[in-house]
Order: structure tokens, then sequence, then C-alpha cells
């Protein structure tokens, strides 16, 4: 799964919470914890594009990893459904 081919408005359902999936990888657990509380703390556009910038980072520095790439398709495939 391409990161870059996933739209800003799931990335956005996925910190907001409105997708819900069982994320395996730790790391990608804590992060989405963190920004949740943050965008909580503050809903402004602003925030939640550093918050989708933020985790997309994150991402591409571990895309590689399987446990990554099988959060990214649960993510996907449920977040096409929303």
């Amino acid at each position: 799964m391409e990161i870059t081919k996933v739209s800003n408005s799931i990335w956005s359902d996925l910190i907001r919470g409105k997708i819900s999936c069982r994320i395996e990888f730790l790391g990608l657990q804590f992060l989405l914890i963190r920004l949740k509380m943050k965008i909580s703390a503050n809903d402004q556009p602003s925030v939640m594009n550093e918050c989708i910038n933020e985790l997309k980072d994150y991402l591409y520095k571990i895309e590689k990893n399987p446990l990554i790439q099988k959060d990214l398709e649960k993510i996907c495939g449920i977040g096409s459904m929303v």
C-alpha cells in the first residue's frame, strides 16, 4: 500500500477515531493516541494538517515493515467503507 495514494480524509478519520481497526504496530498505536489527544485539544484545520503530515512522515520511514503494511491495508480497507 502506497501512503501517497491514501486520501487525507482517511488519515483525518483515523486520527479522529472514526476508523476503528486493530493496529498491530505498537509505535503507530502510540502515535495515533498522541495525535488524537492533540486534535481533541485543538480542532483547527491547521492542527489536523500538522497531525496528518506527522503521521505520513512517520509511516514513510517505516513503510517497508510487514506489520505496517498490514495496518495500512486494514486502514484503507475500512476507510474506503466510511
